[in-house]
């Protein structure tokens, strides 16, 4: 059935790394010519991370950063953060670490869908560090989670995530 809506909607914001300094520098002439012709669409709003809460309930989960999942430059990619934020939110779930999320989706994971996500880096990490990752609920929201991967103490890397329920019908995907 044809509906016209939207399957989806991206901003995406490209930054470009130096190889040996490791730091974001601006584009190459070449590349800026190239991609002129690209127009934002809007302006990119700076993701503003949540603080984590001195009281109440925030889940942590201890990973390695194995090989696979670093890229070129030896960063662990931005897949791989986001599949660890969503095994970390799925045990927080099933361990009910994240009362009101849980209530909100009536216990069943099953009907959770993400909605929208927002993420900042702070600082790398690399295969063989031990990170942290927290998962806490927003004070506001019942369907917003905060993340935070935090290495030697130090927080390295920001996400939120808004969450939908699955219309009766409707499959993951």
């Amino acid at each position: 059935m044809k509906t016209n809506k939207s399957l989806y909607d991206i901003q995406t914001h490209v930054v470009h790394s130096d190889a040996e300094t490791r730091k974001s520098t601006p584009f190459a002439q070449w590349f800026v010519d190239q991609f002129s012709w690209i127009k934002p669409h809007v302006q990119f709003s700076r993701f503003v991370p949540a603080v984590k809460p001195e009281t109440g309930s925030v889940y942590t989960e201890d990973y390695q950063v194995v090989w696979s999942d670093a890229d070129y430059y030896l960063h662990t990619n931005q897949a791989s953060y986001v599949r660890y934020g969503i095994n970390a939110m799925t045990s927080a779930f099933e361990t009910g670490k994240v009362p009101k999320f849980y209530a909100s989706f009536g216990g069943k994971i099953s009907r959770v869908k993400l909605k929208s996500m927002s993420m900042q880096y702070a600082d790398e990490c690399f295969p063989g560090d031990k990170v942290t990752f927290l998962v806490w609920e927003d004070l506001k929201q019942d369907r917003t989670l905060h993340f935070q991967v935090v290495k030697g103490g130090k927080p390295i890397y920001f996400m939120q995530c808004d969450f939908a329920e699955l219309f009766d019908g409707e499959t993951p995907g």
